[in-house]
């Protein structure tokens, strides 16, 4: 059985762009309507999220999580590096 409805585009990698891409420009209009206390708001909404799901994990868990952040983090210091020298 399909779960394709009738009438709807089918169901493609572009397709999903699409209304992925749709998705977020109406996130960014929604957003402009925010106001200071709520753009707050989410973020302590996220902060504490993230502290929850850090509490969660293990010691050796947090460990690889930091080393995985610090080696994807290290290339884009670099990037920043070079362009601050090539500008100077």
């Amino acid at each position: 059985m399909s779960r394709h409805q009738p009438g709807a585009a089918p169901r493609t990698a572009e397709g999903n762009l699409a209304r992925e891409q749709a998705w977020l420009a109406r996130e960014v209009a929604a957003a402009r309507d925010l106001t200071d206390a709520d753009r707050s708001f989410i973020l302590e909404d996220l902060f504490r999220t993230l502290e929850a799901i850090r509490a969660g994990q293990t010691p050796e868990g947090l460990r690889r999580e930091d080393e995985v952040r610090r080696f994807l983090d290290e290339p884009g210091r670099r990037n920043y590096r070079a362009l601050a020298e090539r500008l100077a």
